[in-house]
């Protein structure tokens, strides 16, 4: 009988080890990395913050490709070829355009949204 009290008095201090932890939710979403391509100075990738959130976006652009003028990206106003800019705006109105510099070389690359 001992044992069996002994037995069950260990089942309930340690019965707090086994509850369920809750979900960690301080994790901002990330999106995925979404391939672009501009023709030439005239075709914009347009990257839209339409609900005004802290955006962190991640622009890479290929060493194959031409380099791209960029705006609203902060102090960032071009990327060369094979290079990267990250770019925060929690502005709606004023979207992050990309496109490439050259007439006649595209530019490819990729970018990544993450929310802050």
């Amino acid at each position: 009988m001992k044992n069996i009290v002994l037995y069950i008095v260990a089942l309930i201090l340690t019965a707090p080890c086994f509850a369920d932890t809750p979900p960690d939710n301080s994790q901002k979403p990330s999106f995925p990395l979404t391939k672009w391509l501009s023709k030439n100075p005239n075709d914009l990738v347009t990257i839209q913050n339409g609900a005004g959130l802290s955006l962190v976006i991640l622009i890479n652009v290929d060493k194959n490709s031409s380099s791209v003028t960029i705006k609203n990206c902060g102090t960032v106003a071009k990327i060369e070829a094979g290079s990267s800019a990250v770019c925060t705006t929690n502005d709606a109105t004023n979207p992050v355009t990309i496109n490439s510099d050259s007439p006649t070389l595209p530019a490819v690359g990729e970018y990544q949204i993450k929310q802050q």
